[in-house]
């Protein structure tokens, strides 16, 4: 079974070098982000006397300000005190970046209405943090009705106290406005501190929202936010799809391949770091790339790229869909992958099948695609009985017994390359180094493997020459072995 893993990006130039050129029905890419449907706003930043024309991106628990140019590129952000739960789309009102506190740069305020609630937003531009800072005490963002009532207090206006939800609402402090206390919900509000406003404390929910610091405003702590989630449809007209694999990288990222149990039909779903277009000229072309990993191969003929308008609007990011065959004759198989690009991930869902059953699904996967969302774990299903025989060692850690490295491993797959390693049936090893012209190379180290008892596909080579000496390994792919930061190819696997 061959292991798909982040090395193939770097491969992936070479590989559409080599089925661009071979066939052709690939659209041609679209010359301006804006006419997507992702951008609910236009307006202008002033800042140090520059004038910054932006485009407007609304999303749950943020708003990203780009450039307004034909390129997708970020020029500033809002962070929103709360998520909103809602359709951000529909629930966004009004933005406005006019000067409210007189310091000559653009100030943000945004309106969202939330059922009959209106929420009002503010921040402060600060030139000190080179950020906007969102300001509690000019924002308003409502009550919903018969979470909290009104009582008259010193200062005249009346404020709120916890009430019959069982969350608990504002309550009066020493400011006479009244400060949000922890409730019963589990997440934790906003509590009462020195400057009277209250600021946020982690939670119950594993997120971990804002603490107070010296500032008495409360900054933020990592969150969920910050991590990669991945891709799960709720629905999948498959009930005996099985997992093949699933591997959470030591960057974060995750990757899960599962198949029926006749393997007609195979489904699989990635999340990368966004590389923010790097060596490509637009987004779809990005996109197209990432989507080619899936198939693992290098015959790879894509069939066609288009953005879906009605994907992109519900998930708040640019959401295309590529077709591209793989395999010759009788073994052609059509992939069919949604393919979405945020400001931090690229998220990858795509399905297999043979070419004339993919023609026949094409309705099922926009259903499919229609009910993915983004989760901390994948499905909940059952691995294949061989998938378990595989990881031979620790099939939870994803471990196979040592001795199955067998063989000569090439430093970065380079047959004539300085350095090499060999790793017997016992599962010791030795490190060798060629001088000029020297084709056997020298033994500089070698030693034997212990197992990581808490890292997927993690291993250590224990140096038997130098003492306390130990070198991580890590297994990206069938064939790959990442020694101690270098990569190392098997010869039979890989050259």
């Amino acid at each position: 079974m061959k292991h798909l893993t982040k090395q193939l990006a770097l491969l992936l130039a070479a590989v559409l070098c080599l089925c661009l050129t071979a066939c052709s029905g690939r659209n041609e890419p679209g010359s301006d982000w804006r006419t997507t449907g992702i951008v609910r706003d236009f307006g202008t930043i002033t800042r140090g006397g520059k004038s910054t024309k932006v485009a407007v991106c609304v999303h749950k628990a943020e708003a990203n300000f780009y450039y307004d140019t034909e390129d997708q590129t970020l020029f500033d952000h809002v962070d929103y005190p709360i998520t909103l739960e809602g359709d951000a789309w529909e629930m966004f009102q009004s933005i406005d970046f006019a000067d409210l506190n007189g310091d000559g740069s653009s100030d943000v305020t945004m309106k969202f209405k939330d059922g009959g609630t209106e929420l009002l937003m503010v921040w402060f531009w600060d030139a000190e943090s080179n950020s906007f800072l969102y300001q509690p005490e000019k924002s308003q963002l409502g009550e919903e009705e018969g979470r909290g009532d009104l009582i008259p207090d010193d200062d005249g206006k009346g404020d709120k106290i916890p009430d019959d939800d069982g969350k608990g609402d504002l309550i009066p402090d020493d400011d006479g406005k009244g400060d949000l206390i922890p409730d019963d919900d589990g997440k934790g509000d906003l509590i009462p501190d020195d400057d009277g406003k209250g600021d946020l404390i982690p939670d119950d929910d594993g997120k971990g929202d804002q603490i107070p610091d010296d500032d008495g405003r409360g900054d933020e702590i990592p969150d969920d936010g910050d991590a990669a989630l991945i891709l799960v449809s709720d629905w999948l007209p498959f009930d005996d799809m099985k997992y093949q694999r699933f591997d959470l990288f030591e960057d974060g990222t995750y990757y899960y391949e599962g198949v029926t149990e006749d393997r007609e039909f195979k489904v699989a779903s990635m999340t990368l770091w966004y590389d923010s277009l790097g060596d490509w000229e637009t987004v779809e072309d990005y996109l197209t790339d990432c989507a080619l990993i899936l198939g693992e191969a290098d015959d790879s003929c894509v069939q066609s790229v288009a953005e879906d308008t009605a994907l992109s609007q519900m998930m708040s990011y640019p959401v295309y869909i590529v077709t591209y065959t793989v395999g010759g004759n009788e073994d052609t198989r059509a992939w069919t992958v949604f393919a979405m690009g945020t400001d931090r991930y690229t998220y990858l869902y795509g399905i297999s099948a043979p070419l004339d059953t993919a023609v026949e699904m094409e309705s099922v996967y926009q259903d499919i695609f229609a009910n993915l969302v983004q989760s901390d774990a994948g499905p909940d299903w059952d691995y294949l009985e061989d998938d378990t025989v595989f990881y031979s060692w620790d099939s939870e850690l994803r471990q196979r017994n040592v001795s199955e490295f067998e063989g000569v491993w090439y430093y970065d797959g380079d047959l004539s390359a300085m350095a090499y390693i060999v790793i017997d049936a016992e599962g010791n090893w030795g490190y060798y180094e060629r001088a000029e012209g020297d084709a056997e190379g020298t033994e500089m180290d070698h030693g034997t493997f212990s197992y990581s008892v808490d890292e997927v596909s993690t291993y250590y080579a224990d140096s038997a020459v130098y003492e306390g000496l130990s070198f991580r390994v890590f297994e990206y792919d069938e064939g790959i072995l990442l020694w101690n930061e270098d990569v190392y190819y098997r010869e039979e696997d890989c050259v």
